[in-house]
C-alpha cells in the first residue's frame, strides 16, 4: 500500500484488474517506483510482447495521473487512460470514480 508506506520485501506490486474486480496482470516494481513509472514501464513491456491494447479504456487511482503518458498512450497505442481526478471538498464523484473505488478496496 503505497499510501500506508508498506512495501512486500522492498517491492511494489502493482495490480491490472477489470471493473469487475478480475485480474488480468500483477506487476512488481522496486518499492521506490511512483506510479507513473510503473505505468510507463509496464506499457513499454506491452510494446516489446507485441501486446495490442488498442481501443481499450483503463480507469486508473489518481496517482497514475500523467498528461504526457495519457497523451502518449492514445497517440502510441490507442489505449485511453482514465486517471481519477483529485478529491476537491464537497465535490460529488463521478461513477467513474465510485466504481474504482468499490474495486480497488477490496483488492488493496
Amino acid at each position: 500500500n503505497e499510501r500506508k508506506r508498506l512495501f512486500y520485501y522492498g517491492l511494489r506490486p502493482g495490480v491490472l484488474i477489470t471493473l469487475s474486480g478480475f485480474m488480468i496482470d500483477i506487476v512488481l516494481a522496486p518499492g521506490n517506483c511512483n506510479d507513473t513509472r510503473l505505468l510507463a514501464n509496464y506499457l513499454d513491456e506491452c510494446v516489446e510482447r507485441g501486446i495490442d491494447l488498442n481501443g481499450q479504456a483503463w480507469a486508473m487511482d489518481k496517482g497514475f495521473r500523467n498528461r504526457e503518458l495519457v497523451t502518449w498512450a492514445k497517440e502510441r497505442l490507442g489505449l485511453e487512460l482514465l486517471p481519477r481526478q483529485q478529491d476537491k471538498a464537497g465535490e460529488l464523484t463521478s461513477f467513474w470514480q465510485e466504481l474504482l473505488d468499490q474495486v480497488r478496496k477490496p483488492v488493496e
